[in-house]
């Protein structure tokens, strides 16, 4: 069959071979279909939309306080690293600084007994006692 006859035939068959109360049918619920549509949704569809939209604002704003938490989370997190890595700084330093704490504390309590024993005699005053006198 050549073009010009599938042409021919298209135009003499405005429903290309579909019977005609097929096409009617198809008409009326389309015609329902789109009457219904005009008319606006039903109490029962604003019903569903309503409860759709509720779990879709629930779901964001449970995202969203996710999404809080989360950064409060890593907030806490980075505190605590800084802080353990302080505390790590300060245990080396007075590992560290330990032998010479040490051995400036015995130092000074050498000049301190130097100090009380080993003064001249004026600096030093003899306490009597009472049996003595």
């Amino acid at each position: 069959m050549s073009r010009d006859d599938r042409d021919a035939c298209s135009s003499d068959d405005p429903y290309h071979g579909i019977p005609k109360s097929e096409v009617e049918a198809w008409s009326e619920r389309e015609r329902e279909r789109r009457r219904k549509w005009l008319e606006g949704p039903s109490e029962e569809e604003k019903r569903e939309w309503a409860a759709r939209q509720a779990r879709r604002r629930r779901l964001d704003k449970d995202r969203h306080l996710d999404d809080e938490d989360l950064e409060e989370g890593r907030r806490v997190a980075d505190r605590l690293q800084h802080d353990a890595a302080l505390a790590l700084v300060g245990a080396a330093n007075r590992l560290v600084e330990a032998p010479y704490r040490i051995l400036g504390d015995l130092v000074r309590a050498g000049r301190g007994w130097e100090d009380e024993f080993l003064a001249p005699a004026r600096r030093r005053r003899r306490v009597r006692y009472r049996d003595e006198d």
